[in-house]
């Protein structure tokens, strides 16, 4: 019977940490299936605020959209929560006006990533809700609804054009002008359009 060595263990080990690191930011594909039937509202501590708010709205959301299964996901940093968007493994973020037009121009600490395509989707205070540039109108649409219908319990409010660097979702401006939802609304919050 061979005796493993000091080194072999050593190596294993090492290989091993270079799959994490190689496998980019999720190791696990039950990552990938688990928000793809949730919708997850991206927080940081950094914007300490963000958590808190991001839980209400995520049962707002839970029970003004059930099929969008909403729930909040905290990061530790903000610099985190833009490698996550950058790489489409989130897809929206509750940031504070700082943050988000930093990420919008790829300055302060998402210097990294360079700039990152976002659209707002509303507004709670100092913090507003962003979603990458390519999430579905229909989904915006949606819950932009859902939030104007319950505007007064948050305390939210739709974006406005003057707000920032940051554009208005094209789902948001449909759902605060009235107009009819776009037609991927209808595959839901769940899963891809």
């Amino acid at each position: 019977m061979r005796v493993v060595g000091r080194r072999a263990v050593v190596s294993c080990g090492l290989i091993f940490s270079a799959m994490l690191v190689l496998s980019a930011h999720t190791p696990y594909r039950q990552w990938e299936v688990y928000r793809m039937k949730h919708l997850l509202i991206g927080t940081s501590r950094e914007d300490a605020a963000s958590y808190p708010v991001g839980k209400q709205l995520a049962e707002l959301l839970m029970h003004a959209v059930p099929e969008s299964r909403a729930r909040v996901a905290r990061a530790r940093t903000v610099e985190r929560l833009g490698s996550l968007i950058a790489t489409n493994q989130l897809q929206v973020l509750l940031l504070s006006d700082k943050h988000a037009a930093e990420l919008a121009l790829g300055t302060g600490p998402f210097e990294t990533f360079g700039p990152v395509e976002i659209a707002r989707i509303f507004r709670f205070g100092g913090l507003v809700l962003v979603s990458r540039a390519d999430f579905p109108a229909g989904h915006a649409w949606i819950i932009a609804r859902a939030f104007l219908d319950n505007a007064e319990a948050f305390g939210g409010t739709p974006p406005r054009a003057e707000d920032g660097q940051v554009p208005i979702h094209p789902g948001v401006r449909a759902a605060v002008s009235g107009e009819e939802p776009p037609r991927d609304a209808a595959s839901g919050l769940d899963g891809e359009p």
